[in-house]
């Protein structure tokens, strides 16, 4: 087993984490305080297979919630010379904006009341918090969007959420590109939608709506922060 392959691909798996780089299988960092311990054991076994063991352990004070590690590898050979790789894919969630409420089992949403004069103006707020506007996927999560609005009376009746027919009049999708209809999610309020509206909101029933993607008035809408993350 060629140990300077495999200490090549552990160096780019941690260049990913961004932390500083030591050729070597353990380091401390005092600025962090941080440690990282890297472990190969390579032995014989009885029926003649050369096994190698290793491990990846780090500490450290504080680490984000919810990172995700996935680590593949495989064996190759070429002109006579077999080479081991690994490599990792290191994804970590941002922190977890202020102001977003954890609905058990269906997500983490916020209600700006405040509001904003246009759709892509929500979408812009939605995504500074790493969030979206809201997409609906079944009856239990507009449930919950329809509670956001009885807790805000005097809100508006309609709120922004993520969808919209702005590319092709009739065809609406989400913020992300997917047709509406794999949402699970279409029951229109009454009357809708219309031809001259292009962008997605709710009505405080539960009701999808159409409305202009530009408005004179502040209206308010509703941000979705991925619930995956709570899912590691």
């Amino acid at each position: 087993m060629n140990l300077q392959k495999l200490d090549a691909a552990v160096i780019l798996y941690y260049f990913l984490l961004q932390t500083p780089i030591i050729f070597r299988q353990s380091f401390a960092d005092a600025r962090v305080n941080k440690s990282l311990h890297i472990t190969f054991l390579t032995r014989k076994n009885q029926t003649g297979h050369h096994v190698t063991k290793w491990a990846i352990n780090e500490d450290s004070s504080k680490l984000p919630d919810g990172i995700a590690i996935d680590l593949k590898s495989s064996i190759t050979e070429q002109g006579g010379v077999i080479s081991f790789h690994l490599g990792g894919i290191l994804t970590v969630p941002p922190n977890l904006p202020a102001g977003y409420e954890y609905f058990p089992g269906i997500g983490y949403y916020k209600f700006y009341t405040d509001g904003v004069n246009s759709f892509s103006d929500a979408s812009s707020k939605c995504m500074k918090d790493g969030a979206h506007l809201a997409i609906i996927n079944s009856e239990a999560e507009a449930g919950v969007l329809v509670s956001l609005f009885l807790r805000n009376p005097k809100a508006k009746d309609y709120a922004f959420i993520g969808f919209h027919d702005m590319h092709e009049e009739g065809k609406y999708v989400t913020v992300f590109g997917d047709p509406l209809e794999m949402t699970s999610y279409t029951k229109w309020a009454a009357g809708e939608p219309s031809k001259t509206e292009d962008c997605g909101s709710l009505h405080r029933s539960g009701g999808l709506n159409d409305i202009h993607c530009n408005q004179q008035e502040l209206w308010p809408f509703i941000c979705e922060y991925d619930l995956s993350w709570n899912e590691f």
